[in-house]
């Protein structure tokens, strides 16, 4: 980042307090913290958390079910948050019976045909486009009966119990118990194209290999009339806090839940979404927190042991990182190669050093030598951040980012 310069660019302080460096009124503020102990990156999430309860959505991600769990504490920690109206939702936690989260719900039509139907190699564009076609009609059915009665759908019209439960349903059963409740002309037309053979269950396979593709540990079947209501779209939209864990951080399931993240941008629906222990490399979730969002409606958090989650095992787009992230620490690093994407990021200086010399010589024809002295300079390139600062950092910190012009070394950060 820095330019070669004859003058070290980053500051050295005593002490940094958290709440001065993450202030409560700057909730818009994305933010980082790499290395340390999990209590250090713990205390800094939890924070930045905080400052968004109620005012707008939260949405943790993570493979990290200690801090999901000291989510529980916010209120204890920050009184603000007492006063705060909003939930905490975890929707898969592990050991817990529910609630599950509940697959497209809240998405809009073309999302769920996307997501369910995507096209793919080595099947041919008719008979996906057909598939595409005949699940546009069943989510016609679940439109229509949403306008009808929303009661048992909830805020929106579509979620994969409920799909999967129609589609299982033969013709005969369908048209009786369903499409004969339907107005016309929607009645007729979907009983010309749902009467077809092998209809039902060409949609009936491809939300199944959504549901094992995507669902894991985030979903689990049960009868659409209990479906949770649980999601990204609809807890942010409630400006409620909701945890969501992705074991081995599997990356169908985050490029699912980035699509419903995505359908927030496009509606501006302001939230804060956070990173914590996961590895973001191998999902499109990536860009969420390394492409410019600094304009647009959310703010983006990240919590990692090392950067290599997020960057790569290359550590390329350092400078992406901190350029979109305001506040960013970097606790004590455990090793040189965790310390090095940090290190290099800020770039070297020309420390001038200067030497003194002693000459002694003797001249021709003369019994006594002749002495002499003086000073040389010369210059040493030398990286501005060191690793071996950064892995001696103990309970400080580099405090650095989109928002701090000079990186700074603090000694402590309380």
């Amino acid at each position: 980042m820095a330019h070669i310069d004859h003058t070290r660019s980053v500051r050295t302080v005593g002490q940094v307090r958290l709440e001065e460096f993450l202030p409560w009124d700057a909730p818009g503020e994305s933010f980082a913290a790499f290395c340390g102990a999990p209590s250090q990156r713990a205390a800094v999430g939890l924070r930045a958390i905080a400052r968004c309860c109620g005012r707008f959505g939260v949405v943790l991600l993570h493979d990290d079910p200690a801090f999901e769990g000291s989510l529980s504490t916010l209120g204890l920690r920050f009184p603000q948050v007492r006063q705060a109206s909003f939930h905490i939702r975890p929707a898969n936690r592990p050991g817990d019976g529910g609630p599950y989260y509940d697959l497209l719900y809240g998405l809009p039509e073309e999302e769920v045909v996307r997501c369910v139907a995507p096209y793919r190699d080595g099947l041919s564009h008719a008979g996906q486009a057909e598939v595409q076609a005949r699940l546009l009609d069943y989510l016609a059915i679940c439109a229509c009966r949403f306008r009808q009665d929303p009661t048992p759908f909830g805020e929106y019209p579509y979620n994969l119990d409920l799909l999967l439960d129609l589609a299982a349903m033969p013709y005969d059963r369908l048209d009786r118990a369903v499409l004969s409740h339907l107005p016309e002309p929607l009645r007729t037309r979907l009983r010309g194209s749902l009467s077809a053979p092998g209809v039902q269950q060409r949609v009936y396979d491809a939300l199944t290999a959504f549901a094992v593709r995507v669902g894991g540990a985030l979903w689990a079947r049960r009868n659409a009339q209990n479906h949770t209501g649980l999601s990204l779209i609809s807890a942010v939209r409630r400006r409620d806090l909701i945890s969501v864990r992705v074991p081995g951080s599997r990356s169908e399931a985050l490029d699912y839940l980035d699509l419903e993240l995505q359908a927030l941008i496009r509606q501006q629906v302001p939230f804060l979404v956070v990173a914590c222990g996961l590895t973001l490399t191998g999902s499109t979730l990536r860009e969420r927190f390394l492409g410019e969002h600094g304009s647009l409606h959310y703010a983006t958090g990240l919590l990692a042991e090392t950067a290599s989650g997020v960057l790569g095992d290359q550590n390329e787009g350092m400078d992406r990182l901190l350029g979109q992230h305001h506040k960013v620490l970097v606790f004590a690093c455990s090793s040189r190669e965790s310390a090095e994407p940090f290190s290099a990021a800020f770039g070297s200086y020309y420390r001038q050093v200067r030497e003194s010399h002693t000459d002694r010589r003797r001249e021709p024809f003369r019994f006594l030598s002749s002495h002499g002295s003086g000073t040389s300079l010369r210059e040493t390139a030398e990286r501005n951040i060191r690793g071996e600062e950064l892995m001696g950092l103990g309970a400080g910190a580099l405090l650095c980012g989109r928002a701090v012009d000079t990186p700074v070394l603090a000694r402590r950060v309380d």
